[in-house]
């Protein structure tokens, strides 16, 4: 053979490697952990279960001011809530509310809280396979981090 075989031979294996790391790299990342959709046991009202420790913050509308809070939510696994927690609203202390409510978590650990009512007045994300949640308030602009207090 001479160079320019050689170098055509060359290109052409070059180009044959490059197709299969690309074809490799294709499969992977179809069947890897960021392949679409999620790949996670699914999740259910069931997977909220016991009590959770939590902290929230944020800020109240109309007024503007800063809220602060601690408490437990205790989760009964069918669906249904009660929060005890104590808030700095502003600087003004509120001891041991209880709020009484449901939840509803989807497959996909996504999920909603409604009030007494029924009115949904949050989003959340159930994470580590139940052990945290994250809420996001609809009508405040604050968040809740919430971790399960016990580990069965």
């Amino acid at each position: 053979m001479d160079r320019k075989q050689v170098r055509i031979s060359l290109s052409r294996l070059q180009v044959i490697a490059l197709g299969l790391l690309v074809g490799l790299t294709s499969t992977a990342r179809a069947e890897g952990p960021h392949a679409e959709g999620h790949h996670h046991k699914p999740c259910s009202n069931a997977t909220l279960n016991g009590s959770y420790g939590y902290y929230r913050t944020g800020t109240i509308l109309p007024e503007g001011g800063p809220l602060v809070a601690v408490g437990i939510i205790t989760y009964d696994g069918i669906g249904n809530t009660l929060l005890t927690d104590s808030v700095n609203r502003n600087g003004e202390l509120e001891f041991d509310q209880e709020l009484f409510g449901r939840y509803q978590v989807n497959p996909d650990c996504s999920g909603m809280l409604f009030d007494e009512d029924g009115e949904e007045w949050a989003r959340l994300v159930v994470v580590k396979g139940g052990n945290d949640v994250y809420v996001l308030s609809e009508h405040n602009p604050y968040y809740v981090v919430a971790t399960k207090i016990d580990k069965d």
